[in-house]
């Protein structure tokens, strides 16, 4: 079975995302954080379950960045729908913005950690949120 990726475009925003408590999404089923110190990007590959009425080109992907915890970032993978069941899973990719919402450079090299959390923006709902490590390549 062959899979389609998704490409998205990132936002930077200002200020975090709080999860929801209790938490009432599933979070993503997977996710592959890779710096490449050739082209000095950060890519992210996550796999995510969405309800069955929701296209995966109707989630948007923003990125939150603390200068005063420079080794993380932080990805809220955003959707709304009123009802969510009949989940399916599905794979996206994308590329780190390499400034934050203020325009000031991020220093990719020095993040190890990303955060990953599923959004609702309908109730709001989310995920917990799940970290995972950065791997470094040379590609």
């Amino acid at each position: 079975m062959e899979t389609t990726i998704q490409t998205y475009i990132v936002q930077p925003v200002a200020a975090p995302m709080l999860p929801v408590v209790p938490a009432t999404l599933d979070d993503a089923v997977a996710v592959d954080a890779a710096y490449s110190t050739s082209s000095q990007e950060l890519n992210v590959l996550v796999t995510f379950k969405l309800p069955g009425n929701v296209n995966p080109n109707q989630v948007t992907v923003t990125q939150y960045y603390n200068a005063s915890d420079s080794s993380k970032l932080y990805f809220y993978l955003t959707y709304y729908c009123e009802s969510p069941g009949n989940l399916k899973t599905y794979t996206g990719g994308f590329k780190a913005s390499p400034f934050d919402a203020a325009g000031s450079p991020i220093a990719m090299g020095g993040i190890l950690t990303v955060k990953t959390m599923m959004v609702n923006s309908c109730g709001p709902k989310s995920s917990r949120g799940i970290s995972s490590q950065v791997r470094t390549t040379e590609v």
